[in-house]
């Protein structure tokens, strides 16, 4: 009886063991104002938590290395375009652990150099991608910086040619001819033609074996592309054509041929170039195509001295010589006959 009512000691029962909430804190109205609008009852608040870095965390753009842009910044950068072109890869530098710096000529005949990001990494998207004279398709991320490197992005081989990179003559071939090329280019003859050319000598060398007589016919369409071709025809002085056998030489600081008039006349250094010499020069300066230059016979003697005529023609108007020729002349004519500069070379 003492137990009290039942219908009470069922309630005890059922809130036996429930701590009840205590009402929240009244906060004072600087944290409230700083907290926002009121959401849910009178007396809470919506509590607003601020993540920030310690002092010492550095950021993101402190982490890329110098010289680096990271995605970010290429995307908010205005100055930064992409962009998408066909080019022959000519060089290959390394760069880092995992990147490399490629050297290119893009279609339009300009220089280009790009760097390719992991592109050493096992698991890399570039992988196989490009090499040694490959003709790509490029995208990559065009800046505006001083030492004119930009960002790779994409990187699909068009034409691969595995012959240059195996044969050793085939290489240094391809090798000197880039190097000139791209010479040429950066000292103001960035021309579609350049492109062009090049490409064909690659894809002749991919299949031909007369190494030497395609860079005699390289050499010759690069000086002609830039102004400087040899008149072989006529006399540079009087203009006369004389007979096979009245030419005096190739004056070299003329710009061409001379007669033995002219030249007693002017007293001018020559070289002295046969008949056939100086024709089958003129052949190869027509030629239009790689295959039309191999097409004339080319006896060992006459390669040589085409090839002594024209490294004075390529020193004086250059002045220098790459050294990939030397390297080149020496492959194709088995180690015989190194090119060397001529002592005494008139200016």
């Amino acid at each position: 009886m003492g137990r009290g009512n039942p219908g009470q000691r069922s309630a005890r029962r059922g809130t036996r063991g429930v701590r009840r909430r205590a009402a929240p804190p009244e906060r004072s109205p600087r944290i409230g104002a700083l907290c926002g609008p009121r959401l849910g009852p009178p007396g809470r608040r919506r509590r607003c938590f601020r993540r920030r870095a310690p002092p010492h965390a550095p950021t993101r753009t402190a982490l890329a290395p110098p010289g680096r842009p990271t995605r970010a910044a290429e995307r908010a950068d205005p100055t930064v375009t992409l962009d998408k072109i066909d080019a022959l890869a000519l060089r290959i530098h390394p760069y880092s652990e995992t990147s490399q710096i490629v050297n290119w000529l893009t279609a339009k005949g300009e220089p280009l150099t790009t760097l390719v990001k992991g592109a050493c990494r096992p698991k890399s998207g570039f992988l196989g991608q490009y090499d040694f004279f490959y003709t790509c398709e490029l995208v990559f991320y065009r800046h505006d910086r001083p030492d004119g490197l930009h960002i790779a992005r994409e990187i699909a081989p068009l034409k691969t040619r595995s012959r240059l990179r195996s044969d050793w003559q085939a290489f240094c071939g391809a090798s000197y001819a880039g190097t000139l090329a791209a010479e040429l280019a950066r000292s103001g003859g960035a021309h579609a033609r350049l492109y062009q050319q090049l490409e064909a000598l690659f894809d002749a060398l991919q299949v031909q074996s007369g190494v030497a007589a395609l860079l005699i016919w390289f050499e010759l369409q690069m000086l002609g592309l830039m102004g400087w071709a040899p008149q072989l025809n006529r006399c540079v002085v009087c203009g006369s054509a004389p007979p096979g056998d009245a030419w005096a030489g190739l004056a070299v600081t003329l710009g061409g041929v001379l007669c033995q008039p002219c030249r007693a006349a002017r007293r001018v250094e020559t070289d002295a170039v046969s008949a056939a010499g100086l024709a089958l020069l003129r052949r190869w300066q027509t030629a239009s195509s790689p295959n039309a230059a191999l097409a004339a016979p080319c006896p060992p003697e006459l390669l040589l001295v085409s090839r002594r005529v024209l490294g004075r023609f390529l020193l004086y108007h250059l002045d220098w010589m790459p050294r990939a020729r030397r390297v080149a002349w020496q492959m194709t004519s088995g180690g015989k006959h190194a090119e060397t500069k001529p002592e005494g070379f008139p200016r």
